[in-house]
């Protein structure tokens, strides 16, 4: 749909786009980028955080300090220095509180989430494409882009990614619908 509405504008666009010049640029530019180079900054330093209680994690509420090329941060702190609990890199946040176990037990319990989601049938089992069918799909595709986009952001670690996964694992349980 973005790639036919560029092609196809209308109205008339009022100036030069082009969106894969646009993405290309976007991909290949990490200079002047606040965002990702804080996420770079603070890698070392929330890894180090991590090899202090690997097995168990250090719990919720875990502070990691580094120092941070962010405007935001650098406007209340010239030094660049930033504390904070909340981190970009989802996966190793979740393995920062809840130690290798918990990851583990995180991962175990989205691909029993998919697997279940997977091996369901419709109503009808002789028609694998009714409705709960597609539906469930796509909050498969849904929980499958959410674990892939938090390795570089806390998606499931934030109260709506973990609500999605509850849901999920409520709506998807076998012992409770017979589909």
């Amino acid at each position: 749909l973005i790639i036919f509405i560029v092609k196809f504008p209308y109205p008339a666009p009022s100036g030069e786009f082009n969106a894969a010049s646009l993405l290309s640029k976007r991909a290949t530019q990490f200079r002047g980028e606040a965002g990702l180079s804080s996420r770079w900054s603070l890698y070392p330093d929330l890894w180090e955080k991590i090899t202090t209680a690997p097995a168990m994690g250090r719990g919720f509420g875990t502070t990691v300090t580094y120092i941070s090329s962010d405007p935001r941060v650098l406007e209340q702190n010239p030094s660049g220095e930033y504390t904070t609990y909340a981190f970009e890199w989802g996966w190793l946040d979740i393995w920062l509180k809840l130690g290798i176990i918990g990851l583990i037990v995180y991962i175990a319990l989205i691909i029993k989430i998919i697997i279940i989601g997977l091996a369901k049938r419709g109503i009808n089992n002789n028609s694998p494409d009714n409705a709960n069918t597609i539906i469930r799909r796509g909050l498969i595709i849904g929980l499958a882009a959410l674990t892939a986009t938090s390795f570089f952001s806390p998606y499931l670690n934030h109260p709506l990614g973990i609500g999605y996964v509850l849901l999920l694992s409520v709506m998807l349980d076998k012992k409770s619908h017979n589909s």
